[in-house]
C-alpha cells in the first residue's frame, strides 16, 4: 500500500502531523508527503497480503506492550477496538474489513497516531454527509 492508496483527508492529517501544506489535490499531498514518509518501501515485507490484522497475529510481533514498560503503546488489538469503537460513535457502525485494516496497518507501522485515526473518520465522506444531514433536519 502507497501513500496515494490513502484518503485524502488521511493524506491531509500526515501532512499537519509533518507540518506540511495541506491545500491541493491528492497528488500534491502524496507529492508533499513521500520525501517526508519512506513508509512504503520500509513495510512492503511486512504486510498482510489481505485480510484484517488478527489480534493473534498483533501479538506476534509490532504494536505491542512490554511487560514494566508504562509508556509503550497498547497492543494492536486495544487499536482494533479503538477502531471499532471510533467507527461506532461518529458513524454508528463498525467499520469494513478494508478500512479496519488499513487503519490498523496505519496504527501498527506508527504511520498514523489514533489522533489521525479519529481525525481520518471523522472527516470521511460518510461522516461529512451525516454531519450535513443532521445540521439540515436543526
Amino acid at each position: 500500500m502507497g501513500l496515494a492508496d490513502l484518503l485524502k483527508d488521511e493524506l491531509k492529517a500526515l501532512c499537519v502531523e509533518h507540518e506540511l501544506a495541506t491545500d491541493g489535490t491528492k497528488s500534491d499531498l502524496v507529492a508533499r508527503l513521500e520525501p517526508v514518509l519512506s513508509w512504503d518501501n520500509e513495510n512492503d515485507g511486512n504486510e498482510a497480503e489481505e485480510g484484517p490484522i488478527e489480534a493473534e497475529e498483533a501479538s506476534e510481533g509490532g504494536n505491542t506492550a512490554s511487560e514494566g514498560d508504562d509508556d509503550s503503546e497498547q497492543p494492536q488489538s486495544d487499536d482494533a477496538q479503538f477502531i471499532h469503537d471510533t467507527y461506532m460513535k461518529v458513524l454508528g457502525h463498525g467499520p469494513d474489513e478494508g478500512h479496519m485494516n488499513h487503519y490498523c496497518k496505519m496504527l501498527l507501522y506508527g504511520n498514523m497516531s489514533r489522533d489521525d485515526v479519529t481525525y481520518g473518520i471523522e472527516n470521511c465522506m460518510e461522516a461529512l454527509r451525516l454531519n450535513a444531514e443532521l445540521s439540515e433536519d436543526e
